[in-house]
Protein backbone atom coordinates (compact mmCIF):
# COMPACT_ATOMS: atom_id res chain seq x y z
CA UNK A 1 0.00 0.00 0.00
CA UNK A 2 2.88 2.43 0.89
CA UNK A 3 4.92 1.71 -2.86
CA UNK A 4 1.45 1.86 -4.06
CA UNK A 5 0.72 5.51 -2.65
CA UNK A 6 4.47 6.49 -3.17
CA UNK A 7 4.02 5.90 -7.27
CA UNK A 8 0.81 7.45 -7.49
CA UNK A 9 2.39 10.97 -5.97
CA UNK A 10 5.62 10.26 -8.18
CA UNK A 11 3.47 10.24 -11.02
CA UNK A 12 1.32 12.99 -9.93
CA UNK A 13 4.10 15.19 -9.41
CA UNK A 14 5.70 14.27 -12.38
CA UNK A 15 2.52 16.24 -14.45
CA UNK A 16 3.11 19.29 -12.57
CA UNK A 17 6.68 19.77 -14.15
CA UNK A 18 5.34 19.75 -17.40
CA UNK A 19 3.24 22.90 -19.44
CA UNK A 20 0.42 22.84 -21.65
CA UNK A 21 1.88 23.61 -25.25
CA UNK A 22 1.92 27.29 -26.07
CA UNK A 23 1.51 28.49 -22.39
CA UNK A 24 4.46 30.21 -20.16
CA UNK A 25 3.28 27.59 -17.51
CA UNK A 26 6.71 25.71 -17.20
CA UNK A 27 7.58 24.71 -13.84
CA UNK A 28 11.62 25.09 -14.37
CA UNK A 29 13.93 24.02 -11.08
CA UNK A 30 17.29 25.82 -10.27
CA UNK A 31 18.02 29.58 -9.67
CA UNK A 32 16.03 31.86 -9.80
CA UNK A 33 17.47 35.08 -12.11
CA UNK A 34 17.97 36.96 -8.51
CA UNK A 35 19.97 33.90 -7.31
CA UNK A 36 22.09 33.81 -10.72
CA UNK A 37 22.92 37.52 -10.52
CA UNK A 38 23.85 37.21 -7.08
CA UNK A 39 26.45 34.94 -7.69
CA UNK A 40 27.33 36.55 -11.38
CA UNK A 41 29.92 39.44 -11.80
CA UNK A 42 28.36 40.41 -14.94
CA UNK A 43 24.81 40.35 -16.34
CA UNK A 44 24.76 41.59 -19.71
CA UNK A 45 21.80 41.64 -22.21
CA UNK A 46 22.29 41.70 -26.00
CA UNK A 47 22.37 40.22 -29.80
CA UNK A 48 24.05 37.12 -30.99
CA UNK A 49 26.15 37.61 -34.00
CA UNK A 50 29.05 36.48 -35.68
CA UNK A 51 28.41 32.53 -34.35
CA UNK A 52 32.42 30.57 -35.27
CA UNK A 53 31.73 27.18 -34.24
CA UNK A 54 35.10 25.95 -35.17
CA UNK A 55 36.12 28.73 -32.91
CA UNK A 56 34.04 27.78 -30.67
CA UNK A 57 32.64 31.30 -29.77
CA UNK A 58 30.13 33.95 -30.57
CA UNK A 59 29.94 37.51 -30.14
CA UNK A 60 27.22 39.49 -28.31
CA UNK A 61 26.80 43.76 -29.34
CA UNK A 62 25.69 44.43 -25.90
CA UNK A 63 22.36 46.41 -25.97
CA UNK A 64 21.63 46.31 -21.78
CA UNK A 65 23.99 46.49 -18.95
CA UNK A 66 21.84 44.60 -15.94
CA UNK A 67 24.96 44.33 -13.28
CA UNK A 68 28.37 45.49 -13.17
CA UNK A 69 29.20 47.75 -16.54
CA UNK A 70 32.69 48.53 -15.37
CA UNK A 71 34.52 47.90 -19.21
CA UNK A 72 31.53 47.35 -20.95
CA UNK A 73 29.37 50.35 -22.24
CA UNK A 74 25.90 49.89 -24.65
CA UNK A 75 27.00 48.56 -28.68
CA UNK A 76 29.95 47.14 -27.37
CA UNK A 77 31.02 43.83 -29.34
CA UNK A 78 32.48 41.09 -27.16
CA UNK A 79 33.52 37.78 -27.59
CA UNK A 80 31.94 35.02 -25.76
CA UNK A 81 33.73 31.55 -25.66
CA UNK A 82 31.18 29.24 -26.68
CA UNK A 83 29.57 28.41 -29.82
CA UNK A 84 26.32 29.19 -29.12
CA UNK A 85 23.08 28.83 -31.64
CA UNK A 86 21.32 31.64 -32.94
CA UNK A 87 17.59 31.17 -33.37
CA UNK A 88 15.40 32.51 -35.95
CA UNK A 89 16.30 36.56 -35.97
CA UNK A 90 12.61 37.12 -36.09
CA UNK A 91 12.41 35.24 -33.04
CA UNK A 92 14.72 35.25 -30.32
CA UNK A 93 17.66 37.06 -31.49
CA UNK A 94 18.82 38.29 -28.20
CA UNK A 95 20.05 36.66 -25.36
CA UNK A 96 20.53 37.35 -21.48
CA UNK A 97 24.20 36.08 -19.82
CA UNK A 98 24.90 35.46 -16.28
CA UNK A 99 28.59 35.28 -15.83
CA UNK A 100 32.37 36.61 -14.44
CA UNK A 101 35.27 38.64 -16.38
CA UNK A 102 37.91 37.01 -16.01
CA UNK A 103 41.64 38.92 -17.38
CA UNK A 104 38.86 40.96 -19.40
CA UNK A 105 37.33 37.98 -20.94
CA UNK A 106 33.95 36.97 -20.55
CA UNK A 107 32.98 33.54 -19.42
CA UNK A 108 29.64 32.53 -19.34
CA UNK A 109 28.13 30.73 -17.48
CA UNK A 110 24.44 31.02 -17.95
CA UNK A 111 21.99 32.30 -21.20
CA UNK A 112 18.50 32.82 -22.02
CA UNK A 113 17.25 33.54 -25.26
CA UNK A 114 14.42 36.66 -24.99
CA UNK A 115 13.19 39.66 -26.45
CA UNK A 116 13.27 43.05 -24.40
CA UNK A 117 10.86 42.27 -21.87
CA UNK A 118 13.37 39.68 -20.66
CA UNK A 119 16.18 42.80 -20.14
CA UNK A 120 13.28 44.87 -18.83
CA UNK A 121 11.88 42.18 -16.18
CA UNK A 122 15.19 41.19 -14.90
CA UNK A 123 16.71 44.75 -14.39
CA UNK A 124 13.42 46.25 -12.11
CA UNK A 125 13.94 42.41 -9.79
CA UNK A 126 17.56 43.59 -9.30
CA UNK A 127 16.70 47.20 -8.33
CA UNK A 128 14.00 45.37 -5.57
CA UNK A 129 14.63 46.74 -2.13
CA UNK A 130 13.33 43.37 -0.64
CA UNK A 131 11.75 40.38 -1.02
CA UNK A 132 8.06 42.02 -0.59
CA UNK A 133 8.90 44.22 -3.69
CA UNK A 134 10.89 41.31 -5.40
CA UNK A 135 6.96 39.73 -4.99
CA UNK A 136 5.00 42.25 -6.00
CA UNK A 137 7.29 42.65 -8.76
CA UNK A 138 6.60 39.15 -9.54
CA UNK A 139 3.21 39.05 -9.89
CA UNK A 140 2.44 41.27 -12.51
CA UNK A 141 4.79 38.91 -14.51
CA UNK A 142 3.26 35.62 -13.77
CA UNK A 143 0.79 35.07 -16.42
CA UNK A 144 3.58 37.01 -18.99
CA UNK A 145 4.05 35.20 -22.69
CA UNK A 146 7.61 34.65 -22.46
CA UNK A 147 7.79 31.32 -20.77
CA UNK A 148 11.27 32.70 -18.80
CA UNK A 149 9.64 35.19 -16.94
CA UNK A 150 6.93 33.34 -15.94
CA UNK A 151 8.72 30.35 -14.58
CA UNK A 152 10.96 32.81 -12.53
CA UNK A 153 8.19 34.47 -11.07
CA UNK A 154 6.32 31.71 -10.42
CA UNK A 155 9.87 30.11 -8.31
CA UNK A 156 10.36 33.29 -6.56
CA UNK A 157 7.21 32.66 -5.01
CA UNK A 158 7.44 28.75 -4.34
CA UNK A 159 10.47 29.69 -2.56
CA UNK A 160 8.89 32.61 -0.41
CA UNK A 161 8.05 32.52 3.23
CA UNK A 162 4.79 31.93 4.01
CA UNK A 163 5.36 35.43 5.69
CA UNK A 164 6.29 37.43 2.85
CA UNK A 165 3.70 35.95 1.05
CA UNK A 166 1.07 37.49 2.63
CA UNK A 167 2.78 40.73 3.11
CA UNK A 168 3.28 41.14 -0.67
CA UNK A 169 -0.63 39.72 -1.23
CA UNK A 170 -2.11 42.50 0.78
CA UNK A 171 -0.85 44.38 -2.06
CA UNK A 172 -2.08 42.48 -4.83
CA UNK A 173 -4.98 43.18 -7.47
CA UNK A 174 -7.72 40.39 -6.70
CA UNK A 175 -9.44 40.30 -10.15
CA UNK A 176 -6.64 38.64 -11.89
CA UNK A 177 -6.58 36.12 -9.50
CA UNK A 178 -10.84 35.17 -9.90
CA UNK A 179 -9.96 35.27 -13.30
CA UNK A 180 -7.04 32.93 -13.80
CA UNK A 181 -8.60 30.34 -10.99
CA UNK A 182 -11.17 29.58 -12.95
CA UNK A 183 -9.68 29.37 -16.31
CA UNK A 184 -10.16 25.71 -17.32
CA UNK A 185 -6.51 25.78 -19.17
CA UNK A 186 -4.72 27.19 -16.15
CA UNK A 187 -2.24 24.35 -15.12
CA UNK A 188 -2.74 23.01 -11.98
CA UNK A 189 0.67 23.92 -10.14
CA UNK A 190 -0.08 27.60 -10.87
CA UNK A 191 -4.17 27.88 -9.76
CA UNK A 192 -2.79 26.27 -6.84
CA UNK A 193 -0.64 29.27 -6.16
CA UNK A 194 -3.50 31.46 -7.04
CA UNK A 195 -5.46 29.84 -4.67
CA UNK A 196 -3.51 30.33 -1.80
CA UNK A 197 -2.64 33.92 -2.98
CA UNK A 198 -6.55 34.86 -2.82
CA UNK A 199 -6.88 33.76 0.21
CA UNK A 200 -4.31 36.19 1.55
CA UNK A 201 -5.47 39.07 -0.58
CA UNK A 202 -9.29 37.74 -0.95
CA UNK A 203 -12.93 39.01 0.26
CA UNK A 204 -15.48 36.67 2.06
CA UNK A 205 -16.96 36.06 -1.06
CA UNK A 206 -14.09 34.62 -3.03
CA UNK A 207 -14.24 31.61 0.00
CA UNK A 208 -17.04 30.36 -2.37
CA UNK A 209 -15.12 30.62 -5.38
CA UNK A 210 -12.41 29.14 -4.20
CA UNK A 211 -14.94 26.29 -3.12
CA UNK A 212 -16.30 26.47 -6.51
CA UNK A 213 -13.29 25.80 -8.29
CA UNK A 214 -12.44 23.35 -5.65
CA UNK A 215 -15.73 20.90 -6.15
CA UNK A 216 -14.62 21.04 -9.67
CA UNK A 217 -11.36 19.94 -9.49
CA UNK A 218 -11.73 16.92 -7.52
CA UNK A 219 -14.74 15.68 -9.75
CA UNK A 220 -12.41 15.15 -12.00
CA UNK A 221 -10.90 11.61 -13.19
CA UNK A 222 -7.34 12.67 -13.31
CA UNK A 223 -5.17 13.40 -9.80
CA UNK A 224 -5.69 16.72 -8.71
CA UNK A 225 -3.47 18.38 -6.63
CA UNK A 226 -4.84 21.33 -4.60
CA UNK A 227 -3.19 22.40 -1.26
CA UNK A 228 -3.19 25.91 -2.37
CA UNK A 229 -6.91 25.72 -3.23
CA UNK A 230 -7.65 24.61 0.36
CA UNK A 231 -5.39 26.80 2.33
CA UNK A 232 -6.70 29.76 0.47
CA UNK A 233 -10.56 28.52 0.64
CA UNK A 234 -9.50 27.89 4.88
CA UNK A 235 -7.56 31.43 5.24
CA UNK A 236 -11.04 33.11 4.26
CA UNK A 237 -13.46 30.48 6.02
CA UNK A 238 -11.84 29.00 8.64
CA UNK A 239 -14.88 26.92 9.60
CA UNK A 240 -15.93 25.94 5.91
CA UNK A 241 -12.79 25.64 4.94
CA UNK A 242 -11.47 23.41 7.58
CA UNK A 243 -14.52 21.17 6.97
CA UNK A 244 -14.13 20.95 3.47
CA UNK A 245 -10.62 19.69 4.06
CA UNK A 246 -11.74 17.50 6.47
CA UNK A 247 -14.20 15.97 4.37
CA UNK A 248 -11.70 15.22 1.34
CA UNK A 249 -8.74 13.29 3.50
CA UNK A 250 -11.03 11.22 5.56
CA UNK A 251 -11.90 8.80 2.47
CA UNK A 252 -9.01 6.32 1.98
CA UNK A 253 -10.22 5.48 -1.36
CA UNK A 254 -9.85 9.62 -2.56
CA UNK A 255 -7.05 9.92 -4.65
CA UNK A 256 -3.65 9.82 -2.69
CA UNK A 257 -2.80 13.23 -4.29
CA UNK A 258 -5.91 15.06 -3.49
CA UNK A 259 -5.44 13.75 0.53
CA UNK A 260 -1.19 14.33 -0.03
CA UNK A 261 -2.63 17.99 -0.54
CA UNK A 262 -4.98 18.03 2.81
CA UNK A 263 -2.07 16.96 4.61
CA UNK A 264 0.15 19.50 3.59
CA UNK A 265 -2.70 21.78 4.40
CA UNK A 266 -2.38 20.99 7.76
CA UNK A 267 1.25 21.50 7.38
CA UNK A 268 0.55 25.03 6.97
CA UNK A 269 -1.99 25.23 9.65
CA UNK A 270 -0.04 23.88 11.89
CA UNK A 271 3.35 24.92 11.94
CA UNK A 272 3.89 27.58 9.28
CA UNK A 273 0.52 30.28 9.74
CA UNK A 274 -0.44 28.73 13.39
CA UNK A 275 -3.72 30.18 14.83
CA UNK A 276 -6.27 29.84 12.11
CA UNK A 277 -7.28 26.54 12.74
CA UNK A 278 -7.46 24.68 16.51
CA UNK A 279 -4.70 22.43 17.44
CA UNK A 280 -7.58 19.88 18.35
CA UNK A 281 -9.48 20.27 14.51
CA UNK A 282 -6.08 19.75 13.26
CA UNK A 283 -5.03 16.92 15.16
CA UNK A 284 -8.28 15.48 14.43
CA UNK A 285 -7.45 15.92 10.44
CA UNK A 286 -4.20 14.04 11.10
CA UNK A 287 -5.88 11.08 12.62
CA UNK A 288 -7.64 10.80 10.19
CA UNK A 289 -4.76 10.21 8.08
CA UNK A 290 -3.25 8.30 10.17
CA UNK A 291 -5.59 5.52 9.84
CA UNK A 292 -4.68 5.24 6.48
CA UNK A 293 -1.92 2.96 5.15
CA UNK A 294 -0.09 4.59 2.31
CA UNK A 295 0.31 7.81 4.02
CA UNK A 296 0.70 6.89 7.72
CA UNK A 297 4.13 7.33 7.37
CA UNK A 298 4.80 10.76 6.08
CA UNK A 299 2.54 11.92 8.92
CA UNK A 300 4.39 10.33 11.78
CA UNK A 301 7.61 11.50 10.60
CA UNK A 302 5.62 15.08 10.84
CA UNK A 303 4.58 14.51 13.78
CA UNK A 304 8.13 14.01 14.97
CA UNK A 305 9.76 16.63 13.67
CA UNK A 306 7.68 18.94 15.04
CA UNK A 307 7.28 17.10 18.52
CA UNK A 308 4.09 16.98 18.54
CA UNK A 309 3.51 13.84 21.12
CA UNK A 310 -0.54 14.21 21.21
CA UNK A 311 -1.14 11.58 18.97
CA UNK A 312 1.37 8.94 20.46
CA UNK A 313 -1.49 6.06 21.59
CA UNK A 314 -2.31 5.89 17.63
CA UNK A 315 0.63 6.05 16.19
CA UNK A 316 2.18 3.43 18.46
CA UNK A 317 -0.83 0.72 18.02
CA UNK A 318 0.19 1.12 14.07
CA UNK A 319 3.12 -1.34 14.53
CA UNK A 320 0.86 -4.18 15.33
CA UNK A 321 -1.99 -3.04 12.72
CA UNK A 322 -2.67 -5.13 10.12
CA UNK A 323 -1.74 -3.74 6.49
CA UNK A 324 0.74 -1.20 8.48
CA UNK A 325 3.59 -3.11 8.32
CA UNK A 326 5.37 -1.14 5.38
CA UNK A 327 9.01 -0.86 6.36
CA UNK A 328 9.20 2.57 5.70
CA UNK A 329 6.29 3.42 8.34
CA UNK A 330 7.84 1.30 11.16
CA UNK A 331 11.08 2.89 10.94
CA UNK A 332 9.02 6.03 11.60
CA UNK A 333 7.17 4.73 14.32
CA UNK A 334 10.50 3.75 15.86
CA UNK A 335 12.16 7.27 15.50
CA UNK A 336 8.97 8.79 16.60
CA UNK A 337 8.75 6.64 20.11
CA UNK A 338 12.63 7.12 20.40
CA UNK A 339 12.13 11.12 20.54
CA UNK A 340 8.98 10.84 22.37
CA UNK A 341 8.85 11.73 26.53
CA UNK A 342 5.67 10.23 27.33
CA UNK A 343 5.79 6.27 29.17
CA UNK A 344 3.85 4.52 26.44
CA UNK A 345 7.45 5.73 24.14
CA UNK A 346 9.09 4.16 26.81
CA UNK A 347 7.21 0.96 27.37
CA UNK A 348 6.69 0.18 23.56
CA UNK A 349 10.66 0.38 22.72
CA UNK A 350 11.55 -2.08 25.95
CA UNK A 351 9.31 -4.12 23.80
CA UNK A 352 11.36 -4.06 20.70
CA UNK A 353 14.77 -4.07 22.65
CA UNK A 354 13.83 -7.76 22.92
CA UNK A 355 11.84 -8.40 19.52
CA UNK A 356 14.58 -6.22 16.84
CA UNK A 357 17.47 -4.56 18.71
CA UNK A 358 19.53 -4.93 15.62
CA UNK A 359 16.85 -2.80 13.96
CA UNK A 360 16.11 -0.25 17.12
CA UNK A 361 20.38 0.26 17.23
CA UNK A 362 20.71 1.10 13.55
CA UNK A 363 17.60 3.52 14.04
CA UNK A 364 19.58 5.56 16.87
CA UNK A 365 22.27 5.67 14.96
CA UNK A 366 20.82 7.64 12.38
CA UNK A 367 18.89 10.17 14.27
CA UNK A 368 22.27 10.88 15.93
CA UNK A 369 23.88 11.15 12.58
CA UNK A 370 20.24 13.57 11.87
CA UNK A 371 21.03 15.40 15.06
CA UNK A 372 24.99 16.08 14.28
CA UNK A 373 24.46 17.06 10.96
CA UNK A 374 21.52 19.59 12.15
CA UNK A 375 23.66 20.84 15.13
Amino acid sequence: MFLRGIAQLSACLMLLLHASPGRATKIVRGKTFREEAATSGIVLFGRLENRQPKKGTTDLVITEILKSGRGFSRGQVVQLPRDIHIPDPSEYPFILVFGQVNEGRISAKRGIYGKQALADYVRELLKAKNRITVLEHCYRHLQHKDSEIASDAYREFEQASDADIRAAAAHFRTLPLRRWIQDEQMPGHLRNLYGRLLGNCGQAKDAALLRKVLDARLAQPQSVFCSGLLIGYTHLNPKEGWAYTRDAVRNPEVDFLIRYSGLLAVRHFHTIHPGVVTENDILDVLGLLLQQSDIADIVVEDLRRVQCWRLTELILSLFKKKDFDSPVLRRNIFRYALQCPHPEADRFLAEQRKANPSLLKEIVESLRLEFEKDA
